[in-house]
């Protein structure tokens, strides 16, 4: 695999991104032990890289650490890193967020000719129709965006051209006067760059980056190579049992590697169904016939889509 993978990490010891960047490294190492890794960081989280927190190293091939604003908060140093990125690493590189868990080997990425590739903004249609993106975008001086491509920031191909280098300049300052309008997304500003530079971010299929914020957004899950969970409020319960997990034991437990060894299929589950029926599962003994009995959970969850049910009452329903 000749591209880089690089994530970018903004965290302290009373937030869960490290251990949400654990669980996307792992998941990477997985299936692609090959790969080149570098981390982009501020010097705040790089100070921070002790003790049980700096497992994340052994992940790693190299850790960049660069100075951001003493007044940005640290959503605005994650975006400020983000959007200057093509300064900080050499060669090319697939971008990944740490709201992602790798599902297959990514060596498929050195076969893309184009200098920058994206997915559609989940998943959906790329010419953008959204009233409250269309009103974002207005918000950072974006006024023709109805009916351009929209993509979304998570996973990035980037070429190092000239070209490349002067998209994310252009990116950072969009970016920056996005900030002073009250916008702090990046992707509003990333469209904006993407219309003035005459389109040249090419669409990448939707298994690169299958965003699972929605059950329509979900429909190529077993067949993503990248699953994008996102880190909403809806499924926040879920995730930081996870987190909470891997902070306190300082890695990857046994249960957390087991779901990330085979992760397509609770999770197609988990968006499938309601939110309290999703935390039901997770605390059931479904989990254990994931793990134990794979045959038997495939056949039930094959029965859960023909059927439209969700998985849990099939469950119920043979029990009883």
């Amino acid at each position: 695999m000749r591209t880089k993978i690089v994530y970018v990490i903004v965290s302290t010891d009373d937030d869960f991104y490290l251990e949400q960047a654990l669980i996307s490294l792992h998941s990477l190492r997985i299936h692609n032990r090959e790969a080149i890794v570098e981390i982009v960081t501020d010097a705040d989280t790089f100070s921070s890289l002790k003790g049980p927190r700096a497992e994340i190293k052994k992940y790693t091939n190299n850790i960049i650490t660069v100075n951001t604003p003493a007044d940005y908060t640290n959503m605005q140093r994650s975006r400020v890193l983000k959007t200057g990125l093509r300064q900080y690493v050499t060669g090319d590189y697939l971008f990944i967020d740490c709201d992602t868990i790798i599902c297959s080997k990514l060596d498929g990425i050195d076969t893309f000719d184009c200098e920058i590739g994206l997915v559609a903004d989940l998943n959906q249609p790329l010419p953008l129709h959204d009233k409250l993106i269309l009103e974002r975008c207005k918000q950072v001086g974006l006024n023709d965006a109805e009916g351009k491509p929209y993509f979304n920031s998570g996973i990035m191909l980037v070429k190092d051209t000239p070209n490349t280098h002067r998209f994310y300049d252009k990116w950072q300052k969009n970016w920056e006067e996005s900030v002073r309008l009250g916008v702090n997304f990046d992707q509003m500003a990333l469209c904006k760059t993407n219309i003035e530079e005459g389109l040249p971010i090419a669409e990448l299929p939707a298994t690169w980056n299958c965003q699972i914020k929605n059950y329509n957004s979900a429909v190529n899950i077993d067949k993503a190579l990248i699953i994008h969970y996102y880190t909403g409020k809806k499924w926040a319960f879920i995730q930081e049992m996870m987190y909470r997990r891997v902070k306190e034991c300082g890695a990857i437990d046994h249960v957390t590697a087991q779901f990330l060894a085979n992760p397509q299929p609770i999770a197609y589950t988990l968006v499938s169904m309601q939110e309290e029926k999703a935390y039901e599962l997770l605390t059931s003994h479904i989990s254990s016939t994931f793990y134990n009995l794979p045959p038997l959970y495939r056949i039930l969850e094959k029965a859960s889509r023909l059927f439209q049910a969700p998985l849990i009452s099939l469950i119920k329903a043979i029990r009883k």
